[in-house]
């Protein structure tokens, strides 16, 4: 129900769901600050205690149930396993937005606390019509550590900046043996990977003070037996980026 909540909100770098409080449109609204978080529809309240620290620009879209997403529009991260969240965590904030017909699409920004250095693949962006994601780098690393590719984005506009991207490798997968074995897959992006996306919302990048070192794209081995061969890589795969 909605109302006054007595749990301290410590830490809120993601999607808060008020599932009490009925999403109304323009009308809903969030507010951090003084050491509480305000969602209000217009008619009900619902605060949160936090701590004095959090604050910022929030943005609110209904959930699959009628309630209400609150989420920030600027994420900054210091690991891989943020990164990744973000990605995730804008993904799904403008799915909400883009099916809130009435509500326009929004600006997200991650910036990068400092370099990082991959262990597994990110997650890949996919960001809805009508919003955009920037990654600003500001001036750090983004190392693939020579196994792992580095930007994904399936879908969606965005915008790469002030960032390095070295040792990113994509590597296709290995061909199925038998006694006609397939060819190995092929390594799609290295550094940058622009995907088609859906009909009519393929992937669209802007690079601005974007440099790539030592990144590659490498076609899988063939299956055993037989002639086939492995996948051509496709090299550093830019797409439809503008740089």
């Amino acid at each position: 129900t909605a109302g006054t909540f007595s749990n301290t909100i410590t830490l809120f770098d993601g999607v808060l769901d008020d599932t009490s409080l009925v999403f109304s449109g323009g009308s809903t609204t969030a507010s951090p600050g003084g050491g509480a978080l305000s969602i209000t529809n217009g008619t009900s309240t619902d605060t949160f205690a936090t701590t004095p620290g959090i604050g910022g620009t929030l943005l609110t879209a209904p959930d699959s149930t009628g309630g209400t997403e609150v989420f920030f529009n600027t994420f900054t991260v210091s690991t891989e396993e943020q990164l990744s969240g973000a990605i995730r965590e804008i993904d799904l904030a403008t799915q909400a937005l883009a099916g809130a017909v009435t509500l326009p699409g929004a600006g997200f920004t991650i910036d990068l606390a400092n370099d990082i250095t991959l262990t597994d693949d990110l997650a890949a962006v996919n960001v809805a019509a009508g919003s955009s994601l920037t990654l600003d780098g500001n001036g750090h690393t983004l190392d693939g550590g020579g196994d792992h590719p580095g930007l994904f984005v399936y879908a969606g506009t965005a915008t790469v900046e002030n960032l390095a991207i070295s040792d990113a490798v994509a590597q296709g997968g290995k061909g199925g043996d038998g006694e006609g074995p397939g060819g190995g897959g092929a390594g799609l992006g290295g550094g940058l990977f622009v995907g088609s996306g859906e009909a009519g919302d393929a992937g669209n990048v802007t690079l601005v003070g974007v440099t790539f070192s030592r990144d590659g794209a490498v076609g899988g081995d063939g299956g055993s037996k037989g002639s086939g061969g492995g996948g051509g890589g496709g090299g550093l795969e830019i797409g439809r980026a503008h740089v």
